[in-house]
């Protein structure tokens, strides 16, 4: 499995209409599993949607029409001719192919004036009997013909297949605690965005034991709002796939805005399935993780890929690799970053500051994760740079001053705020701006502080050696 990773992290969140500014690092987990995933979306058997774009326009359809057409035939006819009689015709000879047929008294040159035959023969002019070719008379005639013509008419015209139905597992099985919850949103986001590159309308519906609200939507407002949903649900509950899968058949075969659509479900299969409630409905599978318990669940993995068109199981090992950004989304996160530190500089408003606040936040988690990536790989020297730039953003953070009729907005902004995989209330930063940002100042002072003594009394001390071991 390959990540796709054809553009920068920036660039994917502003196909949402989001910046660094707008989401938190969990929240940014999910998003850069989104963009890596996005391969495995592309490999989906689904059809393109062909919702046209202006949906109270008119619609064409298909009818029976029955025309006369015009054909033209040929018959064959000889050609009349008195030379030499009325099947024959006389021709020059052409070759040496040719002069075993050449008229007998034009041999009599070539015994006389031998020159002038060869002559006449090199200018073709020697000639020969030729039988008559037949010539093609055309006639005309006509035939009826049935054909079907495609009509302006009156009727709906939202009546093609609507692909981006997603049916997303919310329960506590799915929570984070081996990263799963923030892959299976990712998937999501993924498929969520294809759809809406694809003019398709979009749909989704979250379960546990019961199945929550349909949220669906065609503009980039609805994009961006189903998005956000998918961030922020929270995790709990149990699985029932098979009422999930009920309801999402009833939804597909109602006149609504899923009619005709596939299914794609996105669970890590814990639940009990008795009949397959699916006719026609195509249906798409994503099962995450490893965690299997008892023969039961087992079962339903393989009654699942049994009913699916398309079956996919990403196993717990690959989680990680979907979660590392590139070297290209460090470096467009700091160019990000160092137009917002312009910005705060320009405008030390507080909303400035919170906003430069999120965003150190989200590179610093890129960050981790990508070192996290690196394994033992030692890092490339672009990343030293980038925690300079980083430091010098959280020391102009933590210069600035923050009023208090501000922090009492942020802590009144943030009282409804509920993080969808951690389940604690607002947003880091935004509660106590002041203390966050004097958080951001000390800990960027003990790593300048533990770098100068790296610096000045690493190289110096001995290394111990142990004795070795006598034999």
């Amino acid at each position: 499995m390959t990540p796709h990773r054809t553009c920068s992290l920036v660039s994917y969140l502003a196909e949402f209409g989001w910046t660094l500014a707008d989401v938190i690092p969990a929240e940014l987990a999910m998003l850069v599993a989104a963009r890596n995933a996005a391969a495995l979306i592309d490999r989906l058997e689904i059809p393109v949607a062909s919702r046209p774009p202006n949906e109270s326009g008119p619609a064409l359809a298909e009818h029976d029409a029955q025309r006369i057409e015009e054909m033209t035939a040929y018959c064959d006819r000889w050609r009349n001719s008195r030379l030499p009689d009325d099947e024959m015709d006389v021709g020059q000879a052409g070759g040496i192919e040719d002069l075993p047929r050449i008229f007998p008294t034009q041999w009599l040159l070539e015994e006389l004036q031998p020159a002038m035959f060869y002559s006449r023969w090199a200018a073709a002019e020697l000639l020969m009997p030729v039988w008559q070719k037949p010539t093609r008379s055309p006639r005309d005639s006509s035939d009826s013909v049935r054909q079907r013509d495609l009509l302006q008419t009156s009727g709906p015209t939202d009546t093609s297949k609507q692909h981006a139905y997603v049916l997303l597992d919310t329960s506590r099985t799915m929570n984070d605690h081996d990263r799963r919850g923030t892959v299976a949103r990712g998937l999501a986001l993924a498929f969520l965005l294809h759809g809406y590159r694809q003019r398709s309308r979009l749909g989704l519906r979250p379960f546990t034991a019961d199945v929550g609200d349909f949220s669906h939507g065609t503009s980039k407002d609805d994009l961006q709002a189903i998005a956000r949903r998918v961030l922020r649900l929270p995790n709990s509950g149990q699985t029932r796939i098979q009422t999930a899968l009920e309801k999402a058949a009833a939804d597909v075969r109602e006149a609504g805005p899923c009619l005709r659509a596939d299914i794609l479900l996105i669970s890590d299969g814990i639940s009990r399935l008795s009949q397959k409630p699916l006719g026609e409905e195509r249906l798409h599978t994503f099962i995450l993780g490893d965690l299997l318990e008892g023969e039961t669940q087992a079962g339903t993995v393989a009654t699942l890929k049994e009913w699916s068109t398309t079956f996919q199981r990403i196993w717990s090992n690959r989680f990680a690799d979907l979660l590392v950004p590139t070297a290209a989304d460090l470096e467009t996160a700091a160019d990000a970053m160092d137009r917002f530190v312009e910005s705060c500089r320009a405008d030390s408003s507080d909303g400035r500051a919170s906003d430069l606040n999120r965003v150190l936040e989200n590179v610093r988690s890129l960050l981790r994760e990508f070192r996290r990536g690196l394994g033992k790989t030692p890092p490339p020297p672009a990343l030293a740079d980038l925690e300079e730039r980083l430091c010098a953003a959280e020391r102009l953070l933590g210069s600035l001053a923050t009023p208090p009729q501000a922090a009492a907005r942020h802590v009144a902004g943030a009282a409804g705020v509920r993080l969808s995989m951690s389940g604690s209330s607002g947003r880091s930063g935004e509660v106590l701006p002041g203390i966050a940002r004097l958080l951001t100042w000390l800990r960027c002072r003990a790593a300048e502080t533990w770098r100068w003594i790296r610096r000045r009394f690493y190289r110096v001390i001995p290394r111990r050696r142990f004795p070795s071991a006598k034999v």
